[in-house]
C-alpha cells in the first residue's frame, strides 16, 4: 500500500471551504472532515499541505479557488481532496445554485456559468470533491452542482441528496448541541423524510 503519500511521486494539496455564520457549525464541521480525511489518507505533514478557508461572498469563494490552484501550482502539489461546506439552494425561479451573502455586484448565488470558468485544479484521477451543501447532487433547472463541478473540474464529485444537517454522528442523525465534533450531510429526516430513520442518505457521485 501507499501510507502517508510513500510510494506517490507527488506532493497532496487537500482543502475545505466553509461558510462563515455566527455560532460556527460550518467551521466545526469543516475541522472534523480535516481531522478524518487526514486520517484516512494517511496525511503526511512533512510533505502534504491543507488547506482551510472561511468565506461569506461568491468573491470570496472565487478568490479562495484561485489561491488553492495557485498554491498546487507554484508548490507543485497534486490537489487530492477538496470539501465545500456551504448553503446551496433550489429555488422555483430556477435562480439557485451554491449559496453566499449577496455583496456588491453579486447576487450570492454560484450558477452553473459561474462554476464552468473557474480555474482548473491539479487533480489526480484519485482525487474526490464533496459538496456538502443542501441538494448539491439533485438537478435543479436542467443542472446541478455536482455534475458541473465534476464536467468542468474533471474531478468525481459527491453531492448530497437531499437537505443537509449538522450531526454529531456520522452514519446516523444526532442533533448537534454545544459539541464540535459535527459533519454536515443529508440524512433521513426534517425535510427529507417526515418519519425518516435518521440514517445518512447516500451522496450522488458524479464521475470526472
Amino acid at each position: 500500500g501507499k501510507g502517508g503519500n510513500l510510494g506517490y511521486d507527488f506532493n497532496r494539496l487537500f482543502f475545505s471551504m466553509h461558510y462563515k455564520v455566527g455560532d460556527d457549525a460550518f467551521k466545526y464541521a469543516a475541522q472534523t472532515w480535516e481531522r478524518v480525511v487526514k486520517s484516512r489518507h494517511a496525511f503526511n505533514s512533512s510533505k502534504d499541505e491543507f488547506l482551510s478557508f472561511e468565506l461569506s461572498t461568491e468573491r470570496d469563494f472565487k478568490t479562495h479557488w484561485q489561491t488553492v490552484n495557485d498554491r498546487a501550482r507554484t508548490g507543485n502539489f497534486a490537489v487530492w481532496a477538496g470539501h465545500l461546506l456551504t448553503h446551496a439552494s433550489i429555488q422555483d425561479d430556477h435562480n439557485d445554485g451554491i449559496e453566499f451573502r449577496s455583496d456588491v455586484g453579486e447576487d450570492g448565488t454560484l450558477r452553473s456559468s459561474e462554476i464552468a470558468p473557474l480555474p482548473v485544479l491539479p487533480w489526480r484521477p484519485e482525487s474526490f470533491l464533496v459538496l456538502a451543501g443542501c441538494n448539491t447532487g439533485l438537478s435543479r433547472a436542467g443542472w446541478n452542482p455536482g455534475a458541473a463541478f465534476a464536467q468542468h473540474q474533471k474531478v468525481t464529485t459527491l453531492g448530497q441528496t437531499g437537505y443537509a444537517y449538522f450531526s454529531e454522528k456520522w452514519h446516523t442523525y444526532s442533533a448537534k448541541t454545544n459539541e464540535t465534533e459535527i459533519c454536515l450531510w443529508a440524512f433521513s429526516r426534517g425535510k427529507n423524510a417526515f418519519f425518516g430513520s435518521g440514517g445518512r442518505l447516500a451522496g450522488r457521485v458524479f464521475s470526472a
